[in-house]
């Protein structure tokens, strides 16, 4: 979550080399001071920096008294985007803004994260989208689908896979879109005035021997069209076929199924995928907005293939750089148990544990975990994997033991509020806060505010391995070599 989505505030724009404007009294053996300020990068190379005017919003420092208790500092932020807060004790704090948490024991936060494209792109209403008709696509197979990218509008991610075409979907053997619509609600809408291009990329399936499903770019068109206000936009297109490419994707399919029981005892192991994707410029500047694919590969479980060499068409040539991922999926299906002994309809949460490589690394060594979850995590002292449903105060202290694999760099914790749909009787499930943690702590106070009396969540709690996170920016994801490990854990109702 970035914090121009926290608040609706004034954002203002300068060149990547403006400052956060914090006050030049600042003492660091005392005092924090940080600022929100997000940065964007265009497709010409160069970076531009949002400053938020946050005179609005409170930012508290919570820390622990030597009683085990927290005492607290508070601040508003002010129109540069800057804050400082006075008068904290050295040692490791908890930094709250809104929903996100930060715990640290740098004296300087920098909240904002890396973003694709232009600052105050307008963002589409549902309905508002593209009508394309298209020539030139590969014969469609049941598993195709087509991203859409837009470096300067912003759109790192969007594919059919996530939400397909509202009508006229093409069939199984089609070479054409006739009429396809593509609802673009919620995402930022393009306009051929400021510069932005929208490129469309089919990625073709095919079903190996293996039972694998290999997905790979086949056609792509890249154009100008602004998005229509109020009404879907017109879209004529033709695909084509971009030059060649190929690569030999490997990775260790013994080492990630070793730590398959590490996702606790209610996770169910449902996948493995291995994936080649196109990073907008270089990894010294990684963005949060999801990227596009070249090649995507989903094994059954018992395939036994730990390699593939595959041929795939490349619309993103340098200044992309490319990077190959690969992991194993769990889901854990979570309720809600209600007084008179039933329970809400279940839904499923997914963990990963997964690493990434630079498509050159990754060309001299397969992928193989850099990361475990972490073990024996706790609840005021009570297993958090093993009840089904447990209960607790508002402001527990979490523990754990660090991974047998892998070094920590950072701890990321979604804290899931789980509620039952009056109407269906559904688990609903609302991401009601994330919390970063710096460093291989082993525990964190919640801190007040977190979780709500008389109320219901899970935690998905993720270790992180990275030689690439920035200590002072937290909100950055880091660039390859990286990996992940989550773990899920079971419903916590808390009390009063």
């Amino acid at each position: 979550m970035t914090c121009g989505r926290w608040l609706l505030l004034l954002l203002t724009v300068s060149a990547c080399d403006s400052k956060s404007g914090a006050d030049a009294s600042v003492d660091l053996t005392r005092d924090i001071q940080g600022d929100f300020i997000d940065r964007f990068s265009l497709p010409d190379g160069s970076i531009l920096e949002g400053t938020l005017d946050v005179s609005a919003l409170t930012v508290t420092a919570f820390f622990e008294l030597p009683d085990g208790g927290l005492d607290t500092r508070s601040t508003t932020g002010s129109k540069t985007g800057a804050f400082v807060i006075r008068d904290v004790p050295q040692g490791r704090y908890s930094l709250a803004a809104a929903s996100t948490i930060i715990n640290t024991e740098t004296r300087t936060v920098h909240f904002g994260q890396n973003h694709l494209g232009r600052p105050l792109a307008a963002v589409a209403n549902p309905g508002e989208g593209y009508r394309i008709s298209a020539t030139g696509l590969a014969p469609w197979a049941a598993d195709d689908e087509v991203q859409f990218f837009s470096w300067n509008a912003g759109i790192g991610f969007f594919s059919t896979s996530l939400r397909d075409f509202k009508d006229h979907r093409p069939d199984a053997g089609d070479t054409t879109l006739t009429s396809a619509f593509m609802d673009f609600g919620g995402l930022n809408a393009l306009e051929t005035s400021k510069g932005d291009f929208l490129s469309m990329t089919q990625l073709h399936s095919t079903t190996l021997d293996s039972g694998t499903i290999l997905k790979t770019a086949a056609r792509s068109v890249s154009l100008q069209k602004s998005l229509l206000i109020a009404t879907p936009t017109l879209l004529n297109a033709t695909f084509e076929t971009p030059p060649d490419d190929s690569a030999t994707l490997g990775f260790q399919r013994d080492q990630f199924l070793q730590l398959s029981n590490d996702f606790g005892p209610a996770a169910t192991v449902f996948s493995m995928r291995m994936a080649l994707s196109a990073h907008p410029g270089s990894f010294d500047f990684t963005i949060s907005d999801g990227i596009p694919d070249l090649v995507l590969a989903d094994f059954p479980l018992d395939s036994g293939v730990t390699s593939l060499a595959v041929n795939f068409s490349n619309p993103y040539p340098p200044p992309f750089e490319h990077v190959v991922a690969a992991g194993m999926g769990a889901e854990v299906f979570y309720e809600i148990h209600i007084p008179d002994g039933g329970a809400s309809f279940p839904r499923s949460e997914v963990a990963t544990i997964s690493s990434s490589q630079t498509r050159a690394q990754a060309a001299n060594q397969p992928l193989a975990p850099l990361i475990s979850p972490l073990r024996n995590l706790k609840i005021d002292g009570v297993p958090l994997l093993a009840t089904d449903q447990l209960s607790t105060s508002t402001q527990p202290l979490l523990t754990w033991d660090l991974p047998t694999l892998g070094a920590v760099a950072r701890i990321d914790i979604d804290v899931l509020e789980l509620s039952i749909s009056s109407q269906s009787g559904a688990t609903n499930r609302l991401i009601a806060g994330n919390v970063k943690i710096m460093g291989p702590a082993t525990s964190f106070r919640v801190v007040p505010g977190m979780l709500g009396a008389n109320r219901f969540y899970a935690l998905r709690i993720t270790a992180v391995a990275s030689t690439r996170i920035d200590a002072e920016a937290p909100l950055r994801q880091p660039g390859p070599p990286a990996g992940n490990a989550t773990v899920l854990t079971r419903v916590i109702a808390v009390h009063d």
